[in-house]
């Protein structure tokens, strides 16, 4: 309600926060559950909150860094498990259940999560909701898979056990998949009718997930990537496709011609081109690297038509 500041709301809200605080501070905590954000592009973009994470960029093992030039560490979800995990390994007990999207549980790039959870817990439960619409999932037997939730991101639930005093070795992971109708994986839940199997760890990979067909120990007879291609890049890397790339050369030249119109301001342009999306760290278009501004003026000095390129579009 609009007159609700008038009520002492402020100093209740800072009230609760200072005793939060106390609470993550002083106090042990046993259990913590929780559904966080799901954003690749971290909305907690601060130091402490990146700092958090930093634990994860290590190859399984703990003593390399991770060996990937791109991954996806910072998002949000993947920073509420870690605050999670510290509280919880700072306690010497306690449980962790999330559900957050479901990747982390077998990307590649998130062997470093895997392998630190299981330094921390004694038991870990991974139940792997599915519903990617992004990869158009399917159930095992062909029919509809369906999102818990009206996302197009899979989703997963885990469960980190630590027990006081317990194993200095690997935590023991079971894993258990849902596929089909929301209304089904709903009823299941409900009824507890999750059947666990124990994931034997690969020490390199560290997934939670059950092993699809075997095949590894072959696998790994093969020769590298990394030793049959001695020079590598990431090759061509596009961005802004909807301003930089058209099927037609004069629709991709007439458009970047407005793009550098000196009788449109800055403001419209970005109106023209770019979506606006709420709680943007930058302007519409921005990033930390590249501002509209700069780029207007530096496509300005240019002849747009020597630029103009024929590529191998995906």
């Amino acid at each position: 309600q609009p007159d609700l500041f008038s009520f002492g709301l402020t100093e209740a809200v800072t009230e609760e926060s200072r005793q939060a605080g106390i609470i993550k501070s002083d106090h042990p905590i046993m259990v913590i559950i929780g559904n966080p954000p799901y954003a690749a592009q971290s909305s907690n973009d601060t130091d402490y909150a990146n700092g958090l994470v930093a634990k994860y960029k290590y190859e399984p093992g703990g003593q390399v860094k991770l060996q990937e030039r791109k991954h996806w560490l910072h998002d949000d979800y993947l920073k509420f498990i870690a605050l999670a995990e510290d509280l919880i390994e700072k306690n010497g007990e306690g449980i962790m259940a999330m559900i957050t999207a479901h990747g982390y549980l077998h990307n590649k790039t998130s062997r470093g999560v895997r392998w630190r959870l299981t330094q921390t817990f004694d038991k870990i439960f991974a139940l792997d909701l599915h519903g990617n619409v992004k990869r158009k999932e399917s159930s095992p037997d062909g029919g509809k898979d369906e999102n818990v939730f009206d996302i197009q991101q899979g989703v997963a639930i885990i469960f980190g056990v630590k027990i006081k005093g317990g194993s200095s070795s690997n935590a023991e992971v079971f894993s258990s998949d849902l596929y089909g109708t929301r209304a089904s994986k709903f009823e299941r839940l409900d009824a507890d009718e999750i059947e666990w199997q124990k994931v034997e760890l690969d020490p390199t990979s560290m997934r939670f997930t059950q092993s699809r067909g075997g095949g590894e120990e072959t696998y790994r007879k093969g020769i590298s990537v990394n030793e049959l291609f001695i020079v590598s890049n990431t090759s061509l890397v596009t961005a802004r496709d909807k301003v930089v790339v058209d099927i037609d050369p004069e629709i991709l030249q007439a458009r970047i011609e407005r793009f550098v119109d000196p009788t449109l301001t800055d403001d419209e342009v970005r109106t023209w081109l770019f979506s606006r999306r709420s709680g943007r760290k930058y302007p519409p278009g921005d990033t930390r690297g590249w501002k509209l501004p700069a780029a207007r003026d530096a496509v300005r000095s240019e002849d747009i038509t020597s630029h103009i390129e024929r590529l191998a579009y995906r």
